[in-house]
């Protein structure tokens, strides 16, 4: 049986390849190989564009495998989910083949795919995956910078406070990040500690879905002392 006549209704088969001298994936679905009626594109992209893709639970394990690649020199099988653009999650099963150098360069890497649709409700666009994190490392830094933290004691605090509080971490350093930027610098210098302390301990209580958005009014205005 072909990898096309495999093809389902939520499945795409194709094949991929890899070129070393180039850095560049190409994947191709079956409907768009040789003796398939229907159109399909080719899909190109480099190692660090497929991984902005990658579901952030397995991007750690799918970086690993990317950097020790080019010592396997034979079969590859590797299980991973795709996010895309829309939400979607793609439950992706690859078999390939690996070929690197005596060097350690890895040459190139053929093999064929097979991309499942998850039947469960789309996952957030990736765009929104990243603002999540984009904004709770915003605030890791605040942490950081006034209580002179390093970045795994901050997320302990943000976590701490999360916890505490019963709010998402995401909303939680969403609150935190418009609640330190209001307040006022008195000649370009930060406010004195005590008050980004009072903001971190109650952030809790207005760190609600409407509150955090970019629209709405970021947390309390103290005036210029």
């Amino acid at each position: 049986m072909s990898t096309a006549e495999l093809a389902g209704p939520d499945v795409t088969v194709g094949s991929f390849r890899f070129d070393g001298a180039t850095g560049i994936w190409r994947c191709t679905p079956a409907s768009a190989q040789p003796g398939r009626a229907e159109a399909a594109s080719s899909l190109t992209m480099t190692t660090a564009a497929l991984l902005t893709l990658i579901h952030p639970a397995d991007a750690a394990r799918l970086q690993l495998i990317f950097g020790q690649i080019a010592d396997r020199n034979g079969p590859l099988h590797t299980r991973f989910r795709i996010i895309d653009p829309g939400g979607v999650v793609h439950h992706i099963t690859t078999a390939a083949t690996a070929r690197g150098d005596h060097t350690g360069r890895l040459i190139a890497v053929h093999g064929v795919y097979l991309d499942l649709v998850s039947a469960a409700p789309p996952m957030p666009a990736l765009s929104d995956v990243l603002k999540d994190r984009a904004v709770i490392e915003q605030a890791k830094g605040m942490l950081m910078l006034i209580y002179r933290l390093d970045a795994d004691q901050a997320f302990a605090v943000l976590r701490e406070c999360s916890q505490h509080g019963n709010v998402k971490l995401r909303l939680l350093a969403r609150q935190i990040v418009a609640d330190f930027c209001a307040l006022p610098r008195i000649n370009g210098a930060l406010a004195a500690p005590d008050a980004y302390t009072q903001l971190l301990r109650t952030a809790h209580l207005r760190a609600t879905p409407a509150a955090t958005k970019e629209s709405s009014n970021p947390g309390p205005r103290h005036p210029p002392g």
